[in-house]
């Protein structure tokens, strides 16, 4: 394995887009459905196969309820923070805020135009 200088590293900006929507409730499944454009039957999937965390812990159980300030995190798709939970619409819905973070990962330069990327784990800063 080759020594690589901090000058070669090559960090990608994250992408962060807010997404504002509605929520019959605060369930996890839902939320996640949301934050990360999935049906909630697919979010609940997810939650069940141990790929979803919120605050960096595993929650198997979709009808968790989440609260503002929450990072949640879906392995594979990118991590999320519930911004603000708002007010209640007139079909009696949930308003919510969230800011979507994809997964960013970080590279050396090789030669030859050859990028080595390195997906980072931990990335998340705090908001």
């Amino acid at each position: 394995m080759s020594q690589h200088t901090i000058s070669e590293l090559i960090v990608p900006q994250q992408k962060r887009t807010t997404i504002t929507d509605t929520v019959a409730s605060l369930r996890l499944d839902s939320v996640i459905a949301s934050a990360f454009g999935l049906s909630r039957g697919k979010a609940a999937e997810a939650i069940g196969r141990g790929i979803v965390f919120v605050n960096h812990v595993e929650v198997t159980k979709p009808d968790f309820q989440v609260s503002e300030g929450d990072k949640l995190t879906l392995r594979g798709k990118g991590k999320a923070c519930l911004l603000e939970v708002g007010g209640r619409s007139r079909k009696d819905r949930q308003y919510i805020t969230i800011e979507n973070i994809k997964n960013p990962c970080i590279g050396f330069y090789a030669g030859a135009g050859f990028i080595i990327q390195l997906h980072l784990l931990f990335f998340f800063v705090s908001l």
